[in-house]
This record gives C-alpha cells, sequence and structure tokens, in this order.
C-alpha cells in the first residue's frame, strides 16, 4: 500500500555497512568493522545470531543465499581473492569453505568482489574488476560450484 513503518532497529557494535537479507526476510547479515553480524528475525523480535570473522586483509562484499542459509564474504588476503563461506545448520554458523580466484590474469589475484550466491547457496560467483582477459581491467567472473 506504500505506507511503511518501522518494525525493529538492530543494534550494531561497530558502524554498519552493507547488508543482505533473505528471500523470506527472516535473516539479515549487515557488515561492520568488527565482523559480519548475522540476525534472525521470529515474529517481529530480531536476535544477533552470529559475528561472523573471516580472516581476511580486506572485506568488499557480501552476499546471502535466498534461503537464508549461505554467507560468503568476499574481499583479498596476502594479494589473492578470497572469500569466506559459511553455512548455518540448526542456528549455528561455521566456515563450510575459502574460495580463491585463479585464472591467469595479470594482477587478477588482488579481488573477490562483486560476489553473487544461488538461491540454495550451491553456486557462488566472485567477480574481478582487476582481470584483463580482453583488454585492461576488462574484468572476469569466476564461477564455483
Amino acid at each position: 500500500n506504500g505506507n511503511w513503518t518501522q518494525q525493529a532497529t538492530l543494534e550494531m557494535d561497530s558502524i554498519p555497512g552493507r547488508a543482505e537479507l533473505s528471500r523470506e526476510g527472516t535473516t539479515a547479515v549487515i557488515h561492520s568493522d568488527s565482523g559480519e553480524q548475522v540476525f534472525s528475525r521470529a515474529g517481529n523480535s530480531w536476535t544477533q545470531q552470529a559475528n561472523l570473522t573471516p580472516d581476511l586483509a580486506a572485506v568488499f562484499s557480501v552476499a546471502m543465499s535466498g534461503d537464508g542459509t549461505t554467507i560468503v564474504i568476499s574481499g583479498y588476503d596476502s594479494d589473492t581473492g578470497t572469500a569466506a563461506v559459511y553455512t548455518q545448520a540448526d542456528g549455528s554458523w561455521s566456515r563450510q569453505s575459502t574460495l580463491t580466484t585463479v585464472g591467469g590474469y595479470p594482477d587478477e589475484d588482488w579481488s573477490a568482489s562483486p560476489v553473487a550466491v544461488s538461491d540454495g547457496g550451491s553456486i557462488v560467483i566472485l567477480g574481478n574488476f582487476w582481470a584483463s582477459p580482453n583488454g585492461e581491467f576488462s574484468g572476469a567472473a569466476h564461477v564455483f560450484e
């Protein structure tokens, strides 16, 4: 109907940045200086579920699967485009995997941004703006399954 009302305030422990929301609106991940803070909703009540800290030199992007069970945090680590994949089971989040961009393009190993994850979390795409397969900074995307 075009009328919006504030339903909740998610309190952060540091300055918030990028945010993702699951398809049903029951899980949110918000990037902050202290990590990726995950919140879950039951009815109109939101609670913090986890604070994910991927141990990357810099975080560029965060994505969540539509079903809210997979979070991918991308950035770089030691001059390598890297993404940390977290999955949720029974309300607990754990690091499932680390993805690294490899494509053989000069200067490409520094970036893993933007990032996208499929609805069920089985496919991840890491973009790479530094890759130059078709001329300087023409970009590439790395697909992981």
